[in-house]
């Protein structure tokens, strides 16, 4: 039996319709119209032309009419049927040669092996069908194997070139994944060069544009030093909004427009050699969202600027840069500089507010740990730091100095002008306004005051004297006690009744203090000095040996260490100390004093 081979799939069998006919077939795919290579103008459809001949066991033709059933399986016996049975009815035969035009539907080949079942009634109209034994295992021609799913299409050049002309909605590539579930992937793309890319997009309006159930775009990489999608944009303007390498946009309020995720590293890294690394911008949401589990959820690193955040709006609550931490121990915007000598963790520049922090405990938390000049918190503008707090029991700005040594270097606030005042203290009013400057203190060390100043706690909690920081002689002493002046004219603790060397008192809180606190070699600051009252209102140790003390009784040194008694008519002169203003009936105790030194 010879046939013409004239269509893309081929097959011929021999067919025995119980003894009385025989078919050989052939199958064709439609072609669609062209005028190049790479410029289709119409669809391919689904349907393709069967043809064969039916002949009786003899190989005489059969002279027809007759009428086909046609339907499509998976193995060649048993197996699933695929798509509807279809029917041809009263089909002509020439010399028992017909052709019939069979469609399955779209997703009838997909790359797994297909059977024909073949049943046929002759004369066509009248009788039952009888089914052809064996299917036609349809077969591809060669060239159609590199389309089968899993195969491998390889070329020097470009080893797949798909194009559209299409204005509105068109793609040159639609790649579906249907999957209720799993990891499929719409298009997957492996690239084993070295300095290549398992997916390269180039488009003059989107590089690469995909939509998917979960992830639009999943790229990964093996490489150390590659990326999983890397995306470059050539246009040189200068727009803020573009040229833009990566564009993502999501509908979603709760959604992420780009998401970056990595559970040891960093999520997502911008590098831009001349303004942005990563910019984003967002109506009403967040321009760029971080989170982290354990490193940066934002990391920024420029020659220039890190991070950079716009808010264009005029009103309402828009924010460049947000920071929020539901942690104990966490911060809301973290700036770090490892710079020993100079640079910023975190810098704000604003016609109004540079850096706005909201917190229920601590909206700013500056930490410099190291460098010639550490600054935890640095601010130069129109007004360098705003704190302000609407917490009955907090503060507009808490500043701390946690190192451990005694220096005069080492602060918790550090403030400086290079004309104006260095501290100025304002009374507000309910709109957070100033209404009266109540305090400052000028660049060259001039303070003003309108009210009165008062010592720690306030009179009643410790005192209102004047204090003088003195070096003492010994280190055991204690606030209270009745100071002499020693024999290496040190400061000690008075030892006899009557001593005439007696100076004051060891002041327990002093209300106001004055002299050197600062050591005289390398002017850091004495922890060792004490402060001696030398007039004003201080608690004394006293002793009742000399008879029980009355207030206004003048106080000199008694025998007891330390200690204070009554003095008895006509005092000598260098021996009173004061006047008691509360009374000792027995023993010692402590009471407060008037420090009149006479």
């Amino acid at each position: 039996m010879k046939l013409k081979t004239w269509f893309n799939l081929f097959m011929v069998v021999a067919l025995a319709l119980g003894s009385a006919f025989v078919i050989a077939g052939q199958a064709a795919a439609q072609a669609p119209e062209s005028d190049g290579p790479y410029n289709p103008q119409a669809a391919v459809g689904t349907a393709f032309t069967y043809q064969g001949r039916l002949t009786d066991s003899g190989g005489n033709p059969t002279a027809g009419p007759c009428d086909f059933q046609f339907s499509l399986w998976t193995a060649g016996s048993g197996g699933s049927q695929v798509g509807s049975t279809q029917t041809v009815s009263n089909q002509a035969l020439i010399n028992g040669y017909f052709g019939a035009t069979l469609d399955f539907g779209s997703s009838a080949f997909e790359g797994e092996a297909r059977h024909l079942q073949i049943a046929v009634r002759c004369p066509a109209g009248s009788g039952n069908y009888t089914t052809l034994n064996g299917r036609v295992t349809l077969a591809a021609t060669p060239y159609a194997h590199s389309l089968r799913p899993g195969a491998s299409v390889s070329s020097s050049g470009n080893t797949l070139y798909v194009t559209t002309s299409g204005t509105s909605g068109g793609a040159a590539l639609n790649a579906t994944a249907s999957a209720a579930s799993g990891t499929a992937a719409a298009v997957y793309a492996l690239g084993n060069s070295p300095d290549g890319a398992a997916l390269s997009a180039y488009s003059t309006g989107y590089g690469l544009y995909a939509t998917g159930g979960k992830e639009g775009v999943y790229a990964q990489t093996s490489s150390a030093v590659g990326y999983g999608l890397h995306a470059k944009n050539t246009n040189p303007g200068s727009n803020l909004e573009e040229p833009t390498a990566i564009f993502g946009e999501v509908n979603s309020a709760d959604g992420f427009a780009i998401y970056g995720k990595n559970d040891t590293g960093r999520g997502i890294i911008g590098e831009g050699n001349n303004r942005y690394g990563v910019g984003g911008f967002s109506d009403s949401s967040y321009g760029v969202f971080g989170k982290s589990n354990s490193g940066p959820g934002v990391l920024g690193e420029g020659g220039v600027t890190g991070t950079v955040g716009i808010a264009d709006v005029t009103s309402g609550n828009a924010w460049g840069v947000y920071g929020k931490t539901s942690s104990q121990s966490g911060y809301g915007v973290y700036g770090y500089n490892d710079n020993a000598s100079s640079g910023v963790g975190v810098y704000g520049e604003g016609t109004t507010r540079g850096v706005l922090a909201v917190s229920d405990e601590v909206a700013v938390y500056g930490h410099a740990n190291g460098g010639t000049y550490p600054i935890g918190v640095f601010g130069e503008a129109a007004t360098g730091v705003e704190g302000d707090s609407a917490s009955a029991g907090g503060a507009g700005g808490r500043f701390k100095n946690t190192y451990t040594v005694a220096d005069e270097n080492n602060v918790g606030v550090w403030a400086g002008s290079w004309g104006g005042d260095i501290f100025q203290g304002h009374e507000l009013d309910s709109g957070g306004l100033s209404t009266n400057r109540r305090f400052r203190v000028t660049y060259t060390g001039n303070v003003y005051a309108d009210g009165t100043y008062y010592g720690a706690g306030g009179v009643s909690a410790g005192g209102a004297d004047f204090a003088e920081m003195v070096k003492p002689g010994q280190s055991d002493l204690e606030p209270g006690d009745v100071l002499a002046i020693g024999s290496d004219g040190n400061f000690v603790r008075s030892s006899s009744a009557y001593q005439s060397t007696v100076v004051g008192v060891y002041s327990t809180r002093p209300g106001f203090t004055a002299g050197n606190v600062l050591n005289d070699n390398d002017r850091s600051i004495d922890p060792n000095r004490i402060p001696l009252a030398v007039v004003g209102i201080v608690p004394v140790k006293a002793s009742a040996e000399n008879g029980s003390i009355q207030p206004g009784d003048m106080l000199v040194a008694s025998s007891t260490p330390g200690h204070a008694m009554k003095s008895g008519p006509r005092a000598a002169i260098g021996t009173v100390i004061g006047k008691a203003l509360a009374g000792l009936d027995h023993g010692i105790g402590v009471i407060s004093i008037l420090v009149i030194l006479q």
